[in-house]
């Protein structure tokens, strides 16, 4: 008897675990109606949740992160060519007066500047005029991101001849702006400074 009723006990519970196991698989084998068929073979990839971008502590990189995040594109190497290319054609425009190569690489104010320094430097002899020999380096010195406006200030060291063939070494910190998502990629001159050799 003891036997019988354990073998019942068995197959009710055998019962129970079938019932049970095909209840579950009629609902959890359900497709909701707007999920499309995975393909064949497909595999199921798991995302690990995005990171937030942490800006470095250095203040020069994190501002140079910050334009490199609001504008893809941007990259800090090509910018410092450009920035020495600028550099050596603003600085030989100035010395030949040549206006309009100057009005697109300056900002209002700087053109403004700079054409006053030319209009007065004409009434100067000749010999008072520096010409550039060559830049000796390009570093940056800040770089910041208010809103859409980028800045950029750029450290030149440049050896410059005077009209006696004296040669000086010259320290100049240039800061150039851009607004980020403009259609004009150029960057234009909007400080200009000296230091001291």
């Amino acid at each position: 008897m003891n036997d019988t009723s354990q073998f019942l006990d068995i197959i009710i519970f055998a019962m129970v675990a079938v019932f049970l196991g095909l209840r579950l698989r009629s609902v959890l084998g359900r497709r909701n109606p707007d999920q499309e068929p995975a393909p064949s073979g497909a595999q199921i990839v798991t995302l690990d949740r995005p990171r937030p971008v942490e800006l470095p502590s250095d203040p020069l990189a994190a501002g140079l992160m910050r334009i490199k995040n609001a504008e893809a594109s941007f990259d800090p190497d090509q910018f410092l060519i450009g920035a020495g290319l600028a550099f050596e054609m603003i600085v030989k425009a100035f010395a030949a007066g040549d206006l309009a190569t100057l009005r697109p690489l300056l900002s209002e104010k700087v053109f403004a500047d700079f054409k006053s320094a030319i209009e007065a430097r004409g009434r100067e002899p000749e010999d008072s005029r520096m010409e550039l020999v060559r830049i000796v380096s390009t570093t940056f010195a800040d770089a910041s991101l208010n809103d859409r406006l980028a800045e950029i200030a750029v450290r030149f060291v440049s050896e410059q001849r005077a009209a006696d063939g004296q040669e000086s070494r010259l320290i100049d910190l240039w800061r150039f702006a851009r607004t980020i998502g403009s259609s004009d990629p150029n960057w234009r001159l909007v400080a200009t400074g000296s230091l001291d050799a």
